[in-house]
């Protein structure tokens, strides 16, 4: 992969996740049930998690993008999932069943695109935030089952 896409990619997931993060944090205290209400609260905090750990991703070469010009939300059905976010009538389950699994896919691909030996950061980091948004998933899952 190109490293000019690849940080295309990055800098949109960081946009993602920034997104999420805001819109979950905000909306959290006004959603019923309370177990939706702690699903949404510890959600929004793993959502910064994971783009703190992107934006190091990010690189600050001259010649290249700027983070703030890559941190846009993509142009792709997740970018428009999480673009309406803020306007879900029932946020937990839009989140869990529209976002997250186009989300846990443009990580997978991102990941399986990236060589372990040349992008050995990328690759580790993917890794761990894939993980996270996994379990996050799976224990928010129980709550729209």
């Amino acid at each position: 992969m190109r490293l000019a896409e690849s940080v295309r990619q990055v800098g949109g997931l960081v946009a993602v996740e920034h997104t999420c993060f805001r819109v979950l944090g905000r909306r959290a205290p006004a959603i019923s049930p309370p177990s939706h209400v702690r699903w949404a609260s510890g959600a929004s905090l793993a959502h910064d998690w994971r783009r703190r750990q992107l934006v190091e991703l990010l690189p600050v070469s001259v010649g290249l993008a700027t983070p703030e010009e890559l941190t846009v939300l993509p142009a792709c059905e997740l970018g428009r999932s999480v673009a309406e976010l803020d306007r879900a009538p029932e946020l937990v389950r839009a989140v869990l069943t529209g976002c997250y699994p186009l989300l846990l896919s443009a990580y997978r691909e991102l990941l399986a695109a990236a060589s372990s030996p040349a992008d050995g950061a990328l690759w580790r980091v993917l890794g761990r935030v894939l993980y996270d948004l996994e379990v996050v998933a799976s224990d928010g899952a129980v709550l729209v089952s």
